[in-house]
């Protein structure tokens, strides 16, 4: 049996149809991350990165691979006007051309295929250059993301966002078909000539022709400098589940923290019912989100020993702890990102995340091209001599946290998220909804979620007096999103069931689509 999860039905049915035609996990990863890239324009693609989790069942072995968007060899950590607090005095961070950061899709996807492909690299383009090419049609959620504030702003400054995702500056509308002939030639000339035509040739120099027009720091050099990572996966414990997740300078650490909190208060309650159930979770993630905003950085640029912070003595020390630090939350934006999920029928696994940054990214398509860039600065402290700062090589702190869970040594769940540092609280919420609510996955993703990080307490859907008068009693301010809210993340997971089948299951909250066949 075999399965994919996506917020696409197009990228789950590209991701079915190569499976069906005998490629593995990894084969289908390449042409779901493609066509996700096509049909979710603002929230990933070619000018984007993002990580992969990895599992090869007959080798029993856990990849991981980090191609995020990095910085370039000529920025500055001062580069951003800002106040004390880190509070941006300009909008450059969060579009344009000063926002933007190396690429790393095409490299990472490349990497991929090398380690443990089966299928022709170019075979796996086939799916993603017909719907560029032909169109597909919009849906709702694109929908809304054609009708954003910022958006509509981004149509105003950038023409050739204009020109391809509007029509004359208006929004195109539910059911409109989008033809993007320029990034399906894109696609078949990476699918022709591998990542090398990105980084060192035609496409590159393309996109460099564009930056120096915009005055911006991304050079040639940098482009052909960019290498993806391979970091060690972080492993985590929760009672008697074993799992795995994303290293810095993603998030999985973050993840591991909530729920190593939540369990050491789990074991002082003798009946965990709802209200003490919301009541901890807020907590364990007040507390872990201190030292998401104080002390995450990219590891290679910081002397610290992280390993020590996923640890339940760690956990221990910071509950009974009050801390006050200097943090620094980045641009509380809804739009973000986008994750998929797949197991083939040998048992290989992929759980991959990929963003652009904030939605529609910089708002900068080059020419020629069709492809968006990334505006990754957004996710950076504009302060120096911050674990965050702007660097040259630096890549972001981002929320993605792909994650396998296993059970009895056996691979039981890979799950994961878009929503940017609501990616962590959203996968904590599932795995603790299945575990201790026991809830099966479906109705564990459809169960409403609450956040909190340094900020106000976001609850989904409609009010519950309990909680929010006990929440009131301990002073935290509470906004309420209506239900289902994309603000929350879109899990895309898939489990395997006790008797040997797969579920899949796609988040309502972002349009999600999951399908499995035997």
């Amino acid at each position: 049996m075999y399965g994919v999860a996506a917020a696409r039905p197009e990228a789950v049915n590209a991701g079915m149809h190569i499976l069906e035609k005998g490629g593995n996990a990894f084969d289908a990863a390449i042409t779901v991350s493609l066509t996700l890239g096509v049909t979710e324009p603002f929230y990933s693609g070619l000018g984007g990165g993002g990580v992969s989790l990895l599992w090869n069942e007959k080798e029993k072995k856990i990849s991981f691979i980090d191609f995020g968007n990095e910085c370039s060899s000529q920025v500055t950590s001062s580069m951003f006007d800002c106040d004390e607090d880190g509070k941006h005095l300009t909008n450059e961070h969060n579009r344009g051309y000063l926002s933007i950061l190396v690429p790393g899709l095409s490299k990472g996807l490349e990497s991929i295929h090398k380690k443990f492909c089966s299928m022709d690299w170019s075979i796996l383009f086939e799916e993603p250059i017909k719907i560029a090419r032909n169109g597909f049609k919009i849906n709702s959620f694109y929908a809304l993301q054609s009708n954003e504030k910022r958006f509509i702003e981004m149509l105003e400054q950038f023409p050739n966002l204009r020109k391809i995702h509007s029509k004359d500056g208006i929004p195109h509308k539910l059911g409109s078909l989008i033809k993007q002939p320029e990034l399906a030639e894109s696609l078949d000339k990476i699918a022709k000539e591998g990542s090398e035509i990105f980084y060192n040739g035609k496409i590159g120099q393309l996109i460099c022709k564009e930056m120096k027009k915009g005055n911006a720091p991304l050079n040639f050099d940098d482009l052909v400098s960019y290498k993806i990572r391979e970091p060690k996966p972080l492993e985590g414990e929760y009672e008697n589940l074993n799992y795995f997740t994303a290293p810095l300078p993603s998030c999985g650490l973050l993840l591991i923290q909530i729920l190593n909190l939540f369990e050491i208060q789990r074991k002082k309650i003798k009946n965990l019912n709802e209200l003490e159930f919301s009541l901890n979770l807020v907590k364990a993630m007040q507390i872990a989100f201190k030292d998401r905003f104080s002390l995450y950085g990219d590891p290679e640029f910081l002397e610290k020993d992280f390993d020590y912070l996923s640890t339940k003595e760690y956990a221990r020390k910071l509950i009974d702890s009050i801390k006050k630090l200097d943090v620094h939350n980045h641009d509380h934006e809804i739009g973000s990102t986008t994750h998929f999920t797949i197991i083939d029928k040998q048992g290989n696994a992929v759980c991959q995340t990929q963003t652009l940054g904030a939605a529609w990214g910089s708002g900068i398509i080059v020419p020629e091209t069709g492809i968006i860039l990334n505006n990754h600065t957004n996710w950076m402290d504009p302060r120096p001599n911050k674990p965050n700062s702007i660097l040259p090589g630096k890549r972001p702190i981002a929320g993605f946290a792909p994650t396998f869970i296993f059970k009895k040594n056996k691979l039981q769940t890979a799950i994961g998220s878009p929503g940017s540092y609501r990616i962590p609280t959203a996968i904590a919420q599932v795995i603790l909804n299945q575990h201790h609510l026991k809830l099966n996955l479906s109705d564990a993703i459809k169960r409403k979620r609450i956040h909190c990080d340094i900020g106000p307490l976001y609850i989904e859907g409609e009010e519950n007096d309990k909680l929010e008068e006990a929440l009131k009693k301990l002073k935290f301010k509470i906004i309420r999103n209506e239900y289902p809210s994309h603000f929350f993340g879109g899990i895309h997971a898939i489990e395997k069931l006790e008797n040997g089948e797969l579920f899949a299951c796609g988040d309502s909250r972002r349009d999600g689509s999951a399908m499995t066949k035997i």
